[in-house]
């Protein structure tokens, strides 16, 4: 029977995660799929699951992949301001 490794695991789960991305087209998954890789690196390093350094990891890179990620990809269409307000009579 194939033994799987962590980082194989962890690995799997990043590339789940850019095909959820595929199918919303949300960038919000795609920044978890980012945030996944150091924990491959990490996992494949030392082979062991330590949870509050690996949910930090993942947390802070998947929030600086986020915001990068919206930043580069943002079109000049997807910001619209009011020119008129509502409430003026």
């Amino acid at each position: 029977m194939m033994d799987v490794e962590l980082y194989q695991w962890t690995l799997v789960i990043g590339i789940a995660f850019v095909i959820v991305e595929m199918l919303t087209g949300t960038f919000l998954f795609l920044g978890c799929a980012v945030g996944a890789l150091p924990l491959v690196f990490i996992h494949y390093a030392t082979d062991e699951i330590v949870w509050e350094r690996d949910i930090a990891v993942f947390a802070i890179v998947s929030a600086i992949a986020f915001v990068g990620l919206r930043k580069y990809f943002l079109k000049p269409g997807d910001l619209t301001e009011a020119q008129e307000d509502v409430n003026k009579y």
